[in-house]
């Protein structure tokens, strides 16, 4: 079964009441226009730069607050480049965060 939306992630840092930080994760569920594979020669051009794209999403250019993660259906994705080939879709090139492990230094 394929999901017709997926989460964008984005964090916000608040304190606590002795002043330490906490990372908070806000999520955003937006529907998503069209899910496309990799091309192979994308691919391959991103990986020699140590990126591994999987997964391209296209979603309403208004959804969109550039945000760095999402997660569809139970994974969690890395955003590593954007695309816009008309205003109203940009499309989220990504990557699967392997282990599903969050980063400590993602915002």
């Amino acid at each position: 079964m394929i999901a017709v939306e997926l989460t964008l992630l984005s964090f916000s840092i608040s304190k606590d009441e002795i002043g330490q930080e906490i990372k908070n994760e806000i999520r955003k569920d937006v529907p998503i226009i069209k899910q496309n594979s990799i091309m192979f020669e994308e691919f391959y051009e991103a990986n020699e730069q140590g990126i591994r794209p999987e997964v391209r999403f296209v979603i309403s250019s208004l959804n969109y607050n550039r945000e760095q993660e999402l997660e569809y259906m139970g994974e969690r994705y890395k955003i590593v480049r954007t695309t816009s080939t008309n205003p109203d879709e940009v499309s989220l090139i990504c990557e699967h965060r392997v282990g599903n492990v969050k980063e400590s230094n993602s915002q």
